[in-house]
């Protein structure tokens, strides 16, 4: 049965979801990015039964200029292609709208391709080109309630 918490994990958790979702980041400590994120960001966890397959961290934090970020959001191999990304996504961006953000903000890899046709059907649009990356953008006015 999938479900969704919000906030609900540790640090650990979060490095077993990198090593589950083999995630590698050259010149980051996976360890200290595991406390940066359960320090400070928000996590939104799916979970089918007692396990964790997919984790959003966004970064809820920027009230000026009322832009949330996703730094992270990943399926866990074995679960992907089962919808889990598309609950996930839609999840973070219900709660960055209706905690008032305008923006959500997140990059993603030019050769990732799924997940950049998923953030395209849910209307986040490229705003800079970053070498390998895309920086994506969507507008959250009409996402809230």
């Amino acid at each position: 049965m999938k479900h969704i918490s919000i906030d609900q994990i540790n640090t650990n958790d979060i490095y077993t979801h990198f090593q589950d979702c083999q995630i590698h980041i050259d010149g980051v400590n996976l360890v200290e990015y595991a406390q940066k994120l359960r320090r400070n960001a928000t996590t939104i966890e799916m979970w089918d039964a007692d396990t964790l397959v997919g984790l959003c961290a966004c970064y809820m934090n920027d009230y000026e200029t009322r832009t949330a970020y996703i730094a992270h959001i990943a399926i866990s191999l074995q679960y992907r292609g089962c919808g889990y990304g598309k609950l996930l996504l839609e999840t973070t961006i219900a709660a960055a709208a209706e905690k008032g953000f305008l923006r959500l903000n997140l990059e993603v890899l030019k050769t990732n391709l799924p997940p950049l046709a998923l953030y395209q059907s849910h209307d986040f649009t490229i705003i800079e080109d970053r070498n390998t990356k895309y920086l994506m953008s969507l507008h959250l006015a009409d996402k809230s309630g």
